[in-house]
């Protein structure tokens, strides 16, 4: 366990990254030889440091990032001198040391270019057009939301990572639930994985008030998470008990207690764990390691039920109307026991400084399981998650240098920037109890990815339910015959299966 949770929070602080720009003109033509490199996932995290020659000499080449990024998301590739880091936190610090050392090593340059803002546009894919067009080259690696880097590997602009020399995909800094869901036949155009901050800051948990819990003599959901019994349907009981009308009024209404709250609807992101904490699929893989579809549309009928029981019951505060802001507000204020976040939350200034006020504090554990009978807690990471490309443009000595370069500084990463995140920074200021501790072993530890989430022209994904989590209509059913089994779906999904297989033919 303790060496999942180190792999686990390692991400969680590469907010700060720095790094630095590159150029050569013309790429070399030599042959890159394919390495096997499939992912096997051994449950066991030992393999966390990379393969490369320890004499490597890179002559002191510059390798720039090119990263889209949401506000709360920047900074994660950013690059700082010396000089700026001497009063800087603990982290910054951890961050220069990380940019430092792959630098040493490999006698290389780090740049960074960051662009801020809203990762729902093409602007990664115009830019990578245009440096393949012009043979530019100018960015040696690409990083941005996996739903818009997906459009690039489809379209044929990225190379196979699975194929470049010294990318071992099988390192556990590296995901291999996001391995299982990009790798296509024997390639693979994209990874990412606890190396990198924005795999952790968008990973799902639900967090509950100590002070609520203990008021009202609840016992904190640890043990019914070890035993198997934290559904669905113990968090809708805990939260009937937790309701209180703060304000006499007989209303519920935003000024009351409540033993949850979420925010719902079209904009609301909260929501979209509840697919795979359920243990609910809509693309698999087939033998030849291709998409296909595979619903088991009973059980998201059955889910949605006792989601909805959630959402619309007693004690529950949710809808559109209600933003992150109020979430965290009233959480932080202990008038909402219990949320549901990506673990960016856990860094919202009211919710930070409560879990280090006594007597205050809060707890972490898994988004619960559908029933008791299901076999784990399954973790979801929003789409917005950073996955790491390369441009096809590059072949030969180029593809060499870039796989030492990312091999190096995910490793790296993994070995400087979480020790000093989770022993500085999150479990003395965020996480308060080694219970939390190890809930976030475990939600680190399940996460599996579907790939409908992954692809943005698909026709379906997790966030189409964002409509019946708001009015509280179980139209699951008919929803499912109308966007999936019209074979629209399996039509898009056809039509990604062919362009990956045609790249691999081509390759």
């Amino acid at each position: 366990m303790k060496k999942q949770l180190f792999t686990f929070l390692l991400a969680l602080i590469l907010l700060i990254i720095p790094l630095t720009s590159c150029s050569k003109n013309d790429p070399p033509e030599a042959d890159t030889a394919p390495v096997e490199t499939r992912p096997v996932d051994t449950g066991e995290y030992t393999n966390d440091r990379d393969d490369l020659p320890p004499d490597l000499n890179l002559d002191g080449q510059t390798f720039t990032i090119f990263s889209i990024a949401q506000w709360v998301a920047g900074g994660e590739f950013a690059v700082m001198e010396a000089e700026d880091v001497a009063e800087g936190s603990e982290l910054e610090k951890a961050v220069f040391q990380r940019n430092t050392a792959v630098q040493d090593r490999l006698n290389c340059v780090i740049e960074n270019v960051e662009s801020l803002g809203d990762t729902n546009t093409d602007e990664m894919l115009t830019k990578v057009e245009q440096m393949n067009n012009s043979g530019s080259g100018e960015y040696q690696l690409l990083v941005t939301a996996s739903y818009r880097m997906s459009t690039l590997a489809v379209r044929g602009l990225l190379t196979d990572l699975a194929a470049l020399p010294s990318i071992d995909l099988g390192k556990d800094y590296y995901s291999q639930g996001y391995n299982e869901a990009l790798s296509m036949g024997d390639a693979q155009y994209l990874l990412t994985g606890t190396f990198t901050m924005g795999y952790y800051r968008y990973l799902m948990a639900n967090l509950f008030s100590k002070k609520l819990f203990n008021d009202n003599n609840i016992d904190f959901p640890y043990e019914l998470v070890r035993e198997g019994e934290w559904t669905f349907d113990k968090m809708y009981e805990i939260t009937q008990e937790l309701y209180r009308d703060l304000n006499g009024d007989s209303v519920e209404d935003k000024d009351d207690q409540y033993g949850y709250v979420i925010m719902t609807g079209y904009n609301s992101s909260f929501t979209d764990a509840f697919m795979s904490a359920c243990d609910l699929h809509v693309l698999t893989k087939n033998e030849e390691n291709y998409y296909e579809v595979n619903i088991n549309a009973e059980r998201y009928s059955d889910a949605m039920d006792k989601i909805l029981e959630l959402l619309m019951g007693e004690g529950t505060l949710s809808g559109d109307s209600l933003s992150a802001n109020d979430v965290y507000a009233k959480f932080a204020n202990n008038t909402a026991a219990m949320i549901t976040t990506r673990l960016y939350g856990l860094e919202d200034a009211a919710v930070a400084e409560m879990g280090q006020t006594p007597g205050y504090g809060y707890g972490v554990v898994p988004v619960p399981k559908l029933d008791a009978a299901q076999q784990d807690y399954y973790s979801y990471v929003q789409d917005q998650c950073f996955t790491f490309g390369v441009s096809s443009w590059f072949t030969g000595d180029w593809l060499t240098e870039i796989s030492q370069f990312l091999e190096c500084f995910a490793s790296e990463s993994y070995r400087i920037i979480k020790p000093a995140f989770y022993e500085k920074a999150l479990t003395l200021q965020y996480v308060s109890d080694p219970e939390s501790v190890e809930m976030l072993d475990m939600i680190g530890s399940n996460v599996v990815v579907d790939p409908v989430n992954i692809y943005n022209d698909l026709p379906f994904n997790t966030t189409v339910f964002r409509g019946i989590y708001a009015t509280g209509n179980n139209t699951v059913s008919s929803m499912l015959a109308s966007q999936v089994t019209n074979g629209q779906l399996r039509e898009a999904v056809d039509e990604i299966n062919a362009a990956y297989q045609a790249l691999v033919n081509r390759n």
